[in-house]
């Protein structure tokens, strides 16, 4: 701060709200999060966007929105979700194929089943679903097919949501198993 740095600053603020809002989601596969760790995660995410306001800083611009986008989701307020969806995809920011751009793809699908747009939830699935999803990391993965897997079962009660849920638990097994490792691994170094 001293030196004047608000680049990397923001970038600090937000990488620990992005963590907040991953964190959280994931947990969401096996238990709804709480409204205190809800509005937790929002405050991170509302602080590091008022940092990045305030910086006049650009480059975070479209993550940011995803992160919001996150706690939309968290919050089951999917007319804003799809409002911020909206917004991102527009700026063309996000590069197809990635996890980001997946994600916001699923959530698309899973805020317009929300609201029962049921024919442009459909399209949304397909588009998400017809890409690679193995080859994306495990914690995007597991977002990706839980996501796709809550819009499946919204607008259809049929056997293919369960791909979608068989996706999202194994890949958020392989990235608990994955995270546990780095912690063991770092822990010699803990002062803990």
């Amino acid at each position: 701060n001293r030196i004047g740095d608000q680049a990397a600053i923001s970038a600090l603020t937000y990488n620990r709200a992005a963590l907040r809002v991953s964190s959280a989601r994931l947990s969401a596969i096996n238990a709804p999060a709480s409204s205190e760790e809800v509005a937790r995660v929002w405050a991170e995410v509302r602080s590091a966007t008022n940092y990045h306001v305030v910086a006049n800083a650009k480059s975070l611009d479209h993550l940011l929105g995803s992160a919001r986008v996150g706690v939309f989701i968290l919050q089951q307020n999917y007319r804003l979700a799809i409002e911020e969806i909206n917004r991102i995809l527009a700026t063309y920011a996000v590069p197809k194929g990635t996890g980001e751009h997946l994600l916001l793809l699923a959530d698309r699908a899973l805020s317009l089943a929300a609201i029962g747009d049921r024919n442009e939830a459909v399209s949304q699935i397909a588009a998400a679903s017809g890409c690679e999803l193995d080859v994306l990391s495990p914690d995007d993965a597991a977002l990706v097919g839980w996501s796709l897997f809550q819009a499946k079962s919204i607008i259809e009660d049929d056997v293919s949501a369960g791909r979608f849920l068989v996706l999202a638990q194994a890949k958020l097994k392989q990235h608990q198993s994955s995270v546990g490792d780095l912690l063991t691994g770092i822990s010699a170094y803990s002062d803990f």
